[in-house]
């Protein structure tokens, strides 16, 4: 799987992903020297089948690519993906200053995106704290999300915080 997608994207670093009924999404975040978020799409049955049975061939792949507005002049890249209704998916996005996909670089800030079943932006909320966030979950319903930051120093625990999930 990881050499269809390096075909189509050339270097990847699976930040994101998610599953619903119908559709398995992957996500690989941009960095400075590749502005690009790539969007992998699979059928959800036909890519579970091919996990179980993977010496069959690689189920047929969708590929989109997304910019993200940028945030303070730094390329922002998806870090996480939860599933909404309707085929949308709520994302959290980081710009660091890195041209690196594997090395973290300064934080300019974080936010959080809808983007379409298509691929498409429908949202964008920039994040009044410049924390890094890589982690989003809806909880309880009523579009509370909880949010996970990475400090990127193993002295300072990652912090957990409440949100709601704004109006597209």
């Amino acid at each position: 799987m990881y050499r269809a997608l390096r075909e189509v994207a050339g270097e990847i670093n699976l930040e994101a992903g998610g599953v619903t009924r119908d559709h398995a999404l992957l996500i690989s975040r941009a960095h400075q020297r590749r502005p690009a978020n790539h969007l992998f799409s699979y059928s959800a049955p036909d890519l579970l089948r091919w996990l179980d049975e993977p010496s069959g061939p690689l189920p047929s792949l969708r590929s989109d690519v997304l910019v993200l507005p940028r945030l303070g002049n730094v390329v922002a890249g998806i870090t996480d993906a939860a599933a909404l209704s309707g085929g949308a998916w709520l994302v959290s996005a980081v710009a660091e200053r890195t041209d690196d996909s594997y090395h973290d670089g300064a934080c300019a800030g974080s936010a959080l995106a809808v983007i379409t079943s298509a691929g498409e932006l429908q949202g964008w909320w920039p994040l009044a704290e410049p924390i890094k966030v890589e982690g989003v979950c809806l909880h309880g319903g009523h579009g509370h999300l909880l949010l996970v930051n990475d400090p990127d120093d193993p002295a300072i625990p990652a912090g957990l915080y409440a949100a709601r999930l704004p109006s597209t």
